[in-house]
């Protein structure tokens, strides 16, 4: 998915957020330190999609072009095949490996509920994200892509209503769309202080205010202009937030706890001042060439796989 801020015009830094996202996550699976936090990868995409996707939405509204059908089916063409792909790809190893078919039932489930994209709710009854029984799921990280397609289902139908709102009344569509969804976030807080943790983890409504950092990030952008400075001092600060969100939080830590709004804040400051202001120091370090980027992810995996290597085999004394 192309980063758009502007209509015909990409985002590279955006890449390098990804990346960043990327490591972090890989670090926290593979137990690498310094990575406890690592999970706050996957706040990062849903604030990057709501930036990307919310753009795209925005820009054919407003160009009197959008078709729900089009987005729909472009959005089930990009991520279903490769699902599917990875799905048979687990059911033939358990096949081939020596599995016992208790262990084949257990994960027969969440591929089903993976394959209809409803696994985050499956995982929601059965198994936190951090229990230790999660562990030999191999679909458990699938819950994320669930949450993106029921996003995905939902903001079209709510930025129609909103458009049709502020058309009736009147109003700029980037005013109400922006009063609705911080009204949303004051009712999303409340709502996931009573449904309890389980549902802030894997609930959909639970993070949608995630979402909704990066679509707000995106209509501030386009409303009010900022100076270079202030953009590229949110762009630096905004990575910092990142950065320091992977070694700050922790998985034995109750979700959501204090510093969770850490990494969502910061991917916010990076899109947006990224977006005033991509020539700045921290923006062009994020827009590094792609070889750039797999070289890191590359040294990140060699290191977590050695570390894991280590930790099998024992270290030496």
């Amino acid at each position: 998915m192309s980063a758009v801020a502007n209509v015909g015009k990409r985002l590279d830094f955006i890449d390098g957020l990804r990346a960043l996202a990327i490591v972090a996550v890989i670090g926290f699976h593979t137990g690498t330190p310094g990575f406890s936090g690592g999970f706050a990868g996957v706040d990062i995409f849903f604030v990057i999609s709501g930036f990307v996707i919310g753009g795209q939405i925005v820009n054919q509204m407003e160009q009197k072009r959008f078709s729900a059908r089009t987005f729909y089916a472009q959005r089930v063409l990009r991520i279903l095949p490769p699902l599917f792909i990875v799905l048979i790809a687990g059911a033939l190893a358990m096949s081939l490996l020596p599995v016992l078919p208790s262990q084949i039932a257990i994960t027969a489930a969440p591929g089903a509920a993976s394959a209809a994209m409803l696994s985050n709710h499956y995982f929601l009854i059965h198994s936190g994200y951090f229990d230790p029984d999660s562990v030999g799921q191999p679909f458990l990280h699938t819950w994320s892509l669930a949450v993106e397609e029921q996003y995905y289902l939902c903001i079209p139908l709510i930025l129609l209503l909103l458009y049709a709102i502020a058309a009736l009344a009147d109003q700029s569509a980037r005013a109400v769309i922006c009063g609705d969804m911080r009204g949303a976030d004051r009712v999303v807080s409340v709502d996931v202080a009573a449904a309890g943790h389980q549902f802030a983890f894997y609930g959909m409504p639970a993070r949608i205010w995630e979402f909704m950092a990066g679509a707000l990030a995106l209509l501030i952008r386009r409303d009010r202009q900022a100076s270079d400075r202030l953009a590229a001092l949110a762009t630096f600060g905004g990575l910092l937030c990142c950065v320091a969100a992977i070694p700050l939080l922790s998985d034995g830590s109750i979700f959501p706890e204090m510093l969770t709004p850490l990494p969502v804040i910061g991917a916010g400051l990076v899109l947006w001042g990224g977006s005033c202001n991509p020539r700045s120091t921290a923006a062009r370090l994020l827009a590094l060439p792609p070889g750039w980027h797999r070289a890191c992810l590359l040294r990140m995996v060699f290191v977590a796989l050695g570390g894991v290597g280590l930790s099998a085999c024992g270290r030496p004394s």
